[in-house]
């Protein structure tokens, strides 16, 4: 199954979430117009058509795109977005907190 990031338009979320949920299946919702969604691919194609949906993303969001949205909006794209990758695509993943060129997650140095 293939996950997608939908931006939809959120004046009509119950309607446009409707028709989306008769073709995949909604995982997640940010309201009012963020929605994590999973299917087969064609019907990930197929959901574009319907009305309300502004944008569908099956990998990286455009920062163009991160830009437009609010910061919970952003926040929760690019997390989802950081998902999708492998992990040995993650900077630094595996490594100690300390090890050199990172900080630790809170910024400070422990002392």
């Amino acid at each position: 199954m293939a996950q997608a990031l939908l931006i939809f338009e959120g004046l009509q979320k119950e309607s446009v979430l409707s028709r989306v949920a008769e073709l995949v299946r909604v995982t997640q919702i940010l309201p009012p117009r963020l929605a994590i969604v999973e299917g087969d691919p064609d019907r990930l194609t197929a959901i574009q058509s319907i009305p309300g949906i502004i944008s569908i993303f099956e990998g990286r969001v455009p920062e163009t795109t991160l830009l437009q949205l609010d910061p919970t909006e952003r926040l929760f794209a690019e997390a989802w977005a950081e998902s999708r990758r492998s992990k040995s695509d993650r900077v630094g993943d595996g490594l100690p907190w300390d090890a050199e060129g990172f900080e630790p997650p809170n910024g400070k140095e422990d002392a």
